[in-house]
């Protein structure tokens, strides 16, 4: 079955929307974390050419669930993952607003998306990835700036419980390494390492 987002939502970042928790780093801890930084804001040293995604033209993606989906059952716990964190992850591969502004901090996902979950696999009993292809229309507005972030699963939340999800972490983690307060930021790449149980994202930001 193929889906098609919302024309725009936005998540306060260190909020509960609903039953689902968007958490974040505070501004002033790294703890549980590692990152790669590539160059510094705008003088970054590898930056990359604006990109345009096209409707017509799909691309296979992964995208990571973990933590408590919500319903002791099994088929509650994957209805409550597709039809909440896997549009949130996958719209984290296209460009995405964010801002931080004092204490405020926010994701503005772009909604003009389509994806169809290809695939599901356990990796273990707290991450789920889920195989989605998907295609939509947006366009960066100049060149970007790559940032690495490495952290474990243990810093998205407990095992039994709702946690961050990985994608939203990443994307929130890259932004903030650019040293910028706004502009767009998207993932270029996301892995799971199971042996040891660390998550590997490449991020793309394009500052204001």
């Amino acid at each position: 079955m193929k889906h098609k987002l919302s024309p725009l939502f936005l998540v306060p970042l260190g909020i509960t929307a609903g039953l689902l928790f968007f958490g974040c780093l505070s501004s002033n801890t790294d703890s549980g974390t590692t990152a790669d930084r590539v160059g510094s804001g705008g003088s970054a040293a590898n930056p990359v050419k604006a990109a345009v995604f096209l409707p017509d033209e799909s691309r296979t993606l992964a995208v990571y669930v973990v933590g408590k989906m919500g319903n002791e059952k099994a088929s509650g716990q994957s209805l409550y993952a597709e039809g909440m964190y896997v549009p949130q992850g996958t719209a984290a591969y296209f460009p995405t607003r964010f801002s931080f502004v004092g204490k405020e901090r926010k994701l503005q996902f772009l909604g003009d998306i389509s994806y169809r979950i290809m695939a599901k696999a356990e990796l273990r009993s707290d991450v789920l990835v889920y195989t989605v292809q998907a295609s939509g229309s947006a366009k960066e507005s100049g060149i970007g700036y790559r940032y690495t972030v490495s952290f474990p699963r243990s810093a998205l939340g407990p095992e039994n419980a709702e946690a961050v999800q990985p994608a939203t972490y990443a994307l929130e983690r890259g932004a903030r390494m650019s040293n910028r307060q706004s502009g767009t930021v998207r993932l270029e790449s996301l892995r799971f390492d199971e042996g040891s149980s660390m998550f590997k994202a490449v991020t793309v930001v394009v500052p204001d």
